[in-house]
């Protein structure tokens, strides 16, 4: 039995939005990360490389929108990034008076912040 086997990556690979309990293994105070061990394989392995790329690229580029999204000046407790990536997840557009919500979740896929970027410069040039 691996220390791994409870972590679905193929469950994450069909709705990346899902990635957000996941970023608590990655905590610097995370006494139980899961590191390799007693039990582990080279097909555990493999799975931990997609797991952590999956969650930690969407992390990044809801980050990315979240930044974007936020609004300036308004009432920070109900403008941080749990609760813009609750709404966003969820689908729902609450608090528009703290985001502006570009950010479209298509196929339950976070879109790469970077590209969607530079195909809006590319296109106003």
């Amino acid at each position: 039995m691996c220390c791994h086997d409870q972590y679905d990556v193929k469950k994450l690979e069909e709705r990346p939005i899902g990635f957000f309990p996941y970023t608590e293994l990655f905590s610097a105070n995370n006494d139980s990360f899961p590191d390799i061990g007693e039990g582990c394989t080279e097909a555990c392995k493999e799975k931990m490389i997609k797991l952590s790329r999956l969650v930690l690229t969407n992390y990044m580029n809801a980050l990315s929108w979240y930044y974007h999204d936020v609004k300036i000046g308004t009432d920070y407790e109900y403008s941080d990034h749990s609760t813009y990536f609750g709404y966003i997840f969820d689908g729902i557009k609450y608090e528009q008076e703290y985001f502006d919500y570009t950010l479209e979740i298509k196929d339950n896929q976070i879109p790469d912040y970077e590209k969607v970027q530079q195909e809006k410069n590319k296109d106003k040039k």
